[in-house]
């Protein structure tokens, strides 16, 4: 007989406790968990519980074997997969770093996904002379993708709106008449098989374990009085596997920024905050009007980098205060986790 046991809430400081308490032998987790536990000073429930796997995904390759060693955990289970996804990946060989592995020979002929080249700059698939897409070389990163059941392969129901289906679908991809579920996804894979989660495609992010979807952050943004235009994306943070938000805006004299503060805080979930505010005087986007997400999330929020005014939200003082060469240093040591 299997027993489960499922806590309120999630609590750092009595996590190994809990996991004693009933005799946990498989515990989940997510990576920023396990960098929380990390962070906690030593003690003996270190490793006084009987857990011997922990299964989830988002554990950074430079924290696994720290982790396992401290905490005494003998396996690790990271895996990839998508809600609403046809295809899931899982490391059972626990290589630190990766999320799944599997075997070439296998690639070829039972799980057929592939890695095919993408444009993260103008956001799309990047297609061949020939008209098809361009399978991606070893530790390269391409977007995962998977056949449908039109191959006989893997299947996809869809969403209950065809559109939104069909925008799920890529077609023509390796020849007529083939049709492949995107990911939305950036993976790569090394020669051994090893696959490596990159980013995310567009329009989400991941930050302090939750997927952030940029469009509903704008749709928020854009009520506040004196926003004329918003661009949402996420930037990389040093030491951590997430992204966190910045909003790229344009706006008039009526924008507050002392008010825009406490109007983010009540509207959105914490884990959706914008931290860092851009202020410029247009949005750049692509050929076909949308957003350019890549190019500004490269940039990132360094102001000897990006010469519009940059803002970081201040949580002691409830604002957002000018990011200079002494506050981005500032930040750069912080602690993400606290921010």
């Amino acid at each position: 007989m299997r027993l489960y046991f499922l806590e309120k809430k999630f609590s750092a400081s009595h996590f190994w406790k809990d996991c004693s308490n009933h005799n946990a032998t498989v515990a989940q987790y997510i990576g920023e968990l396990c960098h929380y536990l990390q962070e906690r000073p030593p003690s003996p429930d270190d490793k006084r519980h009987k857990v011997r796997l922990m299964i989830g995904n988002g554990l950074r390759p430079s924290l696994w074997p720290l982790f396992q060693e401290r905490f005494g955990i003998k396996h690790i289970g990271e895996f990839y997969a998508a809600t609403e996804g046809s295809v899931s990946l899982f490391n059972i060989p626990a290589k630190p770093g990766a999320v799944g592995h599997i075997p070439q020979i296998l690639l070829k002929t039972l799980v057929p996904i592939a890695l095919i080249k993408f444009d993260v700059d103008s956001d799309e698939v990047v297609r061949g002379k020939d008209g098809f897409c361009i399978r991606c070389g070893f530790n390269e990163a391409g977007q995962l993708i998977s056949p449908t059941v039109q191959d006989g392969s893997l299947d996809f129901k869809g969403y209950t709106n065809k559109a939104a289906t069909e925008k799920k679908i890529l077609r023509n991809v390796f020849k007529t008449g083939d049709a492949y579920v995107l990911s939305g996804d950036l993976l790569k894979m090394d020669p051994d098989g090893y696959f490596y989660f990159v980013d995310r495609i567009g329009d989400t992010f991941r930050w302090k374990g939750e997927n952030v979807a940029t469009g509903e952050i704008e749709g928020v943004i854009k009520e506040f009085p004196g926003i004329r235009e918003v661009n949402v994306y996420g930037v990389a943070m040093p030491d951590t596997s997430g992204r966190a938000g910045m909003a790229y805006i344009i706006i008039d004299d009526s924008f507050d920024l002392k008010q825009f503060y406490n109007y983010t805080h009540e509207k959105l979930p914490s884990y959706a905050l914008p931290l860092f505010l851009r202020i410029s005087k247009e949005i750049e986007v692509t050929g076909t009007l949308k957003h350019l997400k890549a190019t500004k999330r490269n940039e990132g929020f360094d102001p000897k980098i990006v010469k519009d005014p940059l803002f970081y939200r201040d949580t002691k003082e409830k604002i957002y205060i000018p990011i200079t060469d002494a506050i981005f240093a500032q930040i750069m040591r912080e602690d993400y986790s606290k921010l």
